[in-house]
């Protein structure tokens, strides 16, 4: 964990307790390495979800340009 103040005298949720054992089983993947996503991803899907925000597309819209990007990547 990033963190350097987790305190192990206390007892945490199942979930956090949870997410530890995976991460001990090496279950889990590393957010930090992205490199299995390409480069444009954040500002491509970014793009979508400011116009979104914005009103300028409908959720369906939204939904249906993910999709596609990330179709577009698998070519």
């Amino acid at each position: 964990m990033p963190y350097k103040n987790v305190r192990k005298d206390i007892t945490y949720n199942s979930m956090t307790t949870s997410i530890a054992e995976y991460a001990q089983r090496g279950k889990t993947i590393n957010l930090g390495v992205f490199s299995y996503i390409s480069g444009d991803v954040w500002t491509e899907t970014g793009n979508l979800m400011l116009k979104y925000l914005a009103g300028a597309i409908t959720r369906e819209e939204l939904a249906k340009g993910i999709n596609e990007y990330w179709r577009s990547t698998n070519k």
